[in-house]
């Protein structure tokens, strides 16, 4: 027990925090009392001066959790005051440029302060642009409000994006993040590099994305925490499709990716996901060959019973009858399916086929 102890300690050394930290006083306090435990054990004579040693201890600890309190206290008065003065303009440009090299509550409350309180200095857009690369999710995120909320008043708004972008080494986001890229871009098209773009659809394509529950109960009008990436990939198909011609070559890495997500979906979840499926499905119908999975989508999807979805690869079977293997058999899937219109396209694709 007493090993086990010492290596959460060990632990928490690690973090240089220890001191400041009441778990890790808690740990000091029941590692202490256990050696002193032992050495009764071993040396019973030496009871009294155990006992100053404890009452030492005590009083250490609890003077350490009163500073703790004391600090907290004095935090919560500072983070107040830096909201009004933000608010109110109560420091100079290069003031507020120098605060963003405080703490981690000191950069939070200033990127969020930005966000209505932007055009307060001169120095904002520099401060924005230097949250973008900071170590802490939490400010990068409120940063990232901000820069959409006034991405009209950077000089640079494409490189600022990138520097978002490339945050957490691309593949790290929450959904919420990941939602706030795309919003971005589908707002503010022309102000991003093509090539920003092509970058961004591909990351967030191929991320996992961090299920998010502040997102989980905003987004889309959806309150389904499960479903938060898919959601996300959902945003990034509908962006994809209507900016379609506009998008450079990356588009069908991007896509193949998306199709890859759907493909994982199970039959028992399409309805829930029928318009991510659709949307791929739209997608795909206008660059089939350029993306891998395609075939292996509309060979899965033509055996969907969901009306929509089955509509959905009967347009794509549509435009690309051609380019498709096994076309047969996949118009025979449609058949049993349960959309008027996909039968009527099924069969004027074998009329073509005849």
């Amino acid at each position: 027990m007493i090993e086990n102890l010492k290596n959460k300690l060990a632990a928490k050394l690690n973090n240089n925090s220890i001191l400041e930290d009441k778990r890790g006083l808690q740990l000091i306090s029941i590692i202490t009392i256990l050696g002193f435990a032992l050495l009764f054990i071993v040396l019973p004579d030496f009871w009294f001066v155990y006992l100053l040693l404890g009452l030492a201890l005590i009083m250490f600890v609890e003077r350490k959790f009163r500073n703790k309190s004391l600090s907290k206290d004095e935090q919560k008065k500072a983070i107040v005051q830096l909201k009004d003065d933000l608010k109110n303009k109560r420091m100079s440009d290069e003031g507020l440029y120098k605060l963003a090299d405080g703490d981690k509550s000191t950069r939070l409350t200033i990127a969020q302060g930005l966000s209505e309180n932007f055009a307060q200095f001169s120095t904002s857009a520099k401060v924005i642009e230097k949250f973008s690369e900071d170590k802490d999710e939490n400010v990068r995120d409120a940063a990232l409000y901000a820069f959409r909320q006034n991405l009209f008043k950077f000089l640079n708004p494409s490189d600022v994006f990138e520097k978002f972008l490339k945050a957490g080494n691309y593949s790290n986001h929450s959904c919420d993040y990941a939602m706030k890229l795309i919003r971005i871009m589908k707002d503010n098209f022309e102000k991003i590099s093509p090539d920003a773009i092509e970058h961004a659809i591909i990351n967030i394509a191929k991320s996992d994305l961090i299920r998010d529950v502040r997102l989980a109960n905003s987004i889309l009008g959806n309150a389904q925490g499960t479903g938060c990436p898919i959601d996300v990939k959902e945003e990034l198909a509908k962006f994809i499709d209507i900016n379609f011609n506009r998008i450079g070559k990356g588009k069908s890495y991007a896509l193949n990716l998306l199709a890859e997500d759907a493909l994982k979906i199970e039959a028992e979840n399409e309805d829930r996901y029928t318009s991510f499926i659709v949307t791929v499905a739209n997608c795909i119908g206008k660059n089939y060959i350029d993306v891998e999975n395609a075939q292996k989508f509309v060979e899965r999807f033509s055996r969907s019973m969901n009306g929509d979805i089955g509509r959905a690869v009967a347009l794509t079977v549509d435009k690309n009858y051609r380019n498709i293997k096994i076309l047969n058999v996949i118009l025979e899937n449609l058949t049993y399916g349960q959309n008027d219109e996909a039968k009527a396209i099924v069969r004027k694709n074998l009329r073509k086929d005849m």
